[in-house]
């Protein structure tokens, strides 16, 4: 079999690693949380010029933070069953956050770092057993992961009672405690991509209400 391939000599680290991604995000083979986790360490001020991934980043790598080393990079040999959503998911689950409350005042990124941080706490406390026994539960994995950060903009973007804390978020969430089965057979069985966690996100809204 005949193979064509070419070789790049004398490159400075930065620029093979830029070369890498770009090679990578356009062929198949390499998962795009690699080529984004790449692209986070080509940028000079990563906070400054892609606030989702700064976050994204430090929820994985904060030894306080519920995600901590919880959060695929695509690089490892092996995933190992703990880790729990892919770094793609997660910066985009961030990304839209950060959208929808752009015009809010929520202090400066580490402040809404610490919101996304401790809210997660939050869920993890209501949740607790679903948290730990992530493989069989959604709360997660994707539709779990986009339809609670959904929730999230809109707790923030109608928060009139400062500041919120993992405490603030904790009395929101308890009602949907008992109304809300995360199990991979229950309720939210068949719900499936973005369109499946804005249905996902509309039943929470509504539980709430309730």
């Amino acid at each position: 079999m005949s193979l064509a391939f070419m070789a790049f000599i004398g490159l400075d680290l930065r620029t093979e690693m830029s070369l890498f991604v770009v090679i990578n995000s356009k062929a198949r083979g390499l998962t795009s949380s690699l080529t984004d986790y790449h692209e986070s360490n080509l940028l000079a001020d990563l906070a400054r010029d892609a606030p989702h991934l700064y976050i994204s980043r430090k929820l994985n790598e904060d030894p306080h933070s519920p995600w901590y080393r919880l959060i695929r990079y695509g690089g490892e040999t092996t995933s190992g069953l703990k880790r729990r959503t892919s770094f793609r998911m997660m910066q985009k689950a961030v990304l839209r956050f950060l959208t929808q409350t752009r015009d809010v005042d929520a202090g400066d990124l580490e402040s809404r770092y610490q919101l996304v941080a401790d809210y997660w706490h939050a869920v993890a406390q209501v949740f607790s057993k679903e948290w730990r026994d992530h493989r069989h539960h959604l709360l997660a994995k994707g539709v779990g992961l986009y339809s609670l950060m959904r929730l999230l903009s809109d707790m923030v973007s109608s928060n009139h009672e400062k500041p919120m804390d993992t405490t603030c978020f904790v009395k929101k969430l308890l009602p949907l405690k008992e109304k809300i089965d995360w199990r991979s057979n229950g309720m939210f069985a068949d719900a499936g991509g973005h369109k499946g966690a804005t249905e996902v996100y509309l039943r929470l809204k509504e539980a709430m209400r309730q």
